[in-house]
């Protein structure tokens, strides 16, 4: 009976996850300072940027946090939107091409029908296939964009193999899956479908969940390579505290070293006033400690130095036409005067007079 009952959901299992907050949430635009003590200048990199090449001046920023503190990392992106080195290039600008690029390579079509699979071998009691399949969909979104702009589809993957792992009395690796589709879908709820035994659980990994796991190097590097450009991630993400606390972080990723090195911390309340007051002293502080790794733009002169110019041949001046030069004209004005002298001279009519005096 208990195995029926936990099945009755499976043919509802996709209404079953209600729709959630994206695993990556968007961030808005510009406004203002904190002490730079706050944010460690040892964590940060000597040099990790190029030259001050145009593609080399935009720094990514993904948002990871859930609803409660999101409006906290919208403050802080709306003020390192003001910087003057480098420009902000948002991950939500991506999430269109990120979708192209999985259907290009069919990755839908091919979890469809893992999911399938998985159903139909979970209603047939058997556990190892619906194993080997829910593993093969979940591995297949690992090397995809999809838990970025489907954060959803990917939780109810999880939540399914979990459910597997309590039926081949895994509750430990069943913990993790929930903690998996609790970190992509934070408002993750479960409906009369889900057996009481898979929503205990679920509830009781919500109460004890960790803070979400930052997204992998391998996850950062595919999305730089995606933007085309910037050599760099800013990672913020968030944490909720006892006491009506939020830790913000931030975290720099390097597309080089494929290394995460965190840039500052801060602890504040959720208190509407402090929050916005302390999370924008955080971004200005967070803005010039980014502006401090990017050279300063070069001051352009109107008038550029010789040494700058390129080297050339002299170029040497063209032959004066013979129409232009001074002496065929002398020769034409010479001929024009000798002409108008010669000619009444030549046309004069003899006259002869023929008068005889006596």
């Amino acid at each position: 009976m208990r195995v029926l009952w936990m099945l009755s959901w499976l043919p509802c299992a996709t209404a079953g996850v209600a729709k959630a907050a994206p695993a990556f949430s968007p961030a808005s635009s510009p406004s203002s300072t904190l002490p730079s003590s706050t944010l460690p200048s040892s964590t940060l990199p000597s040099s990790i940027l190029s030259p001050s090449a145009p593609e080399n001046r935009r720094l990514l920023v993904v948002p990871q946090a859930d609803a409660s503190s999101e409006a906290a990392l919208e403050a802080i992106i709306d003020v390192l939107s003001g910087a003057k080195r480098y420009h902000i290039q948002r991950l939500e600008a991506l999430l269109p091409l990120m979708r192209r690029k999985d259907q290009a390579r069919q990755i839908t079509t091919a979890l469809m029908r893992g999911n399938q699979e998985a159903r139909q071998a979970m209603l047939a009691l058997d556990w190892t296939t619906a194993t080997s399949r829910l593993d093969e969909a979940l591995k297949l979104c690992a090397a995809s964009f999809l838990p970025l702009y489907d954060p959803t589809r990917v939780a109810n993957l999880h939540v399914m193999r979990g459910t597997v792992a309590l039926q081949r009395a895994q509750p430990e690796n069943a913990r993790l899956h929930f903690k998996a589709a609790l970190h992509l879908a934070p408002q993750l709820k479960l409906n009369a479908f889900h057996s009481p035994q898979v929503r205990a659980a679920v509830a009781e990994t919500r109460t004890n969940l960790p803070a979400r796991p930052l997204p992998s190097p391998s996850l950062l590097k595919r999305i730089l390579e995606l933007a085309g450009g910037p050599p760099e991630a800013l990672v913020l993400s968030s944490e909720r505290k006892a006491g009506d606390r939020v830790l913000l972080k931030a975290t720099l990723f390097h597309f080089r070293s494929a290394q995460l090195k965190p840039l500052g911390t801060i602890s504040t309340p959720t208190k509407k006033g402090m929050l916005e007051a302390r999370t924008t002293k955080f971004g200005a502080a967070l803005r010039e400690q980014i502006a401090a790794l990017y050279p300063a733009l070069p001051m352009v002169s109107l008038k550029p130095s010789p040494a700058t110019l390129p080297h050339t041949q002299p170029v040497l001046p063209l032959p004066t036409p013979w129409y232009k030069r001074w002496y065929v004209w002398v020769a034409a004005g010479t001929a024009l005067v000798a002409g108008a002298v010669a000619i009444p001279l030549l046309t004069r009519q003899r006259v002869v007079d023929v008068n005889v005096t006596w």
